[in-house]
């Protein structure tokens, strides 16, 4: 108890004499006198400012960010099969887009593109994104009948054939006179890659189908799905219309495609929705 007074007493009581000199002769030098007790409390202010320093670096700052971490082997392994996939994908639509390309009339890829199957593709644009179990078992049994073959039906009702198919007149497809805003329907299960306005055919709608099929609808009043749009048979895809440059009345002009070589659409409909 004797010792702590001491200590205490000598805390209040002794001081620190500090000169500061200078190497100019004719400035005087400066005397600092400092007690125990100030240069304690100086001393605790300074180390609580620097805790308090510390302590928001620290806040701003994640650890894990401060801390070198070796590289996760399992996280390098899965971003590059993520970039092996969206390298696959980006071939398989490059070469739809060639066969596309080829179908529309476009020569300059010389020849129908010798792509992937249609059921790699619609694979490939469903991956990666969420879909709901209706549409992954529509695109299942899609799948299960592409296998053998596609199973087309009539794109319109109450129709009538004003133009047949004449590929020797570049006519690849055929005409069903109808009333304007007749429903035009989804000839197959398909994928929508083209939901647009053309100047000779108007609003034009294309489906992509397994087993290298695609079919096109033209001249539409207009368009009911967007590029993407997963549409099944016999749903409502457009309205029947007279738009576009080679139309004179109201009627759909149907197209069949396969591999790039336009198909005569009579031979594949079925006269059911």
């Amino acid at each position: 108890m004797e010792s702590l007074k001491n200590i205490l007493k000598e805390i209040r009581t002794k001081k620190y004499h500090l000169t500061l000199y200078t190497n100019d002769p004719n400035e005087p030098t400066k005397n600092i006198n400092i007690s125990k007790k100030t240069l304690l409390i100086y001393l605790a202010f300074f180390t609580g400012l620097v805790m308090i320093v510390l302590f928001f670096i620290f806040s701003m700052i994640p650890l894990g960010r401060m801390i070198k971490s070796s590289p996760d082997e399992s996280k390098l392994k899965e971003i590059e099969t993520k970039i092996k996939r969206v390298g696959s994908e980006i071939v398989v639509l490059q070469e739809y887009n060639n066969q596309l390309r080829y179908a529309l009339g476009d020569t300059s890829v010389g020849h129908a593109a010798n792509y992937q199957s249609m059921d790699s593709l619609l694979n490939s644009l469903g991956s990666g994104t969420e879909v709901n179990d209706e549409r992954q078992n529509r695109v299942s049994v899609s799948h299960e009948v592409s296998s053998l073959d596609v199973i087309f039906s009539m794109p319109v009702s109450n129709y009538i054939l004003s133009q047949e198919f004449d590929d020797g007149e570049n006519h690849f497809g055929v005409d069903f006179a109808g009333k304007t805003g007749d429903p035009v329907f989804a000839s197959a299960d398909g994928v929508v890659v083209f939901s647009n306005y053309t100047i000779d055919y108007g609003n034009t709608l294309i489906l992509v189908h397994g087993n290298k099929f695609l079919t096109k609808y033209k001249h539409n009043l207009a368009n009911l799905k967007s590029v993407g749009s997963y549409v099944t048979r016999g749903e409502m895809i457009a309205m029947l219309g007279n738009t576009g440059r080679l139309s004179s009345s109201p009627h759909l002009h149907f197209e069949i495609w396969k591999n790039g070589v336009a198909k005569n659409p009579i031979k594949y409909l079925i006269n059911r929705n």
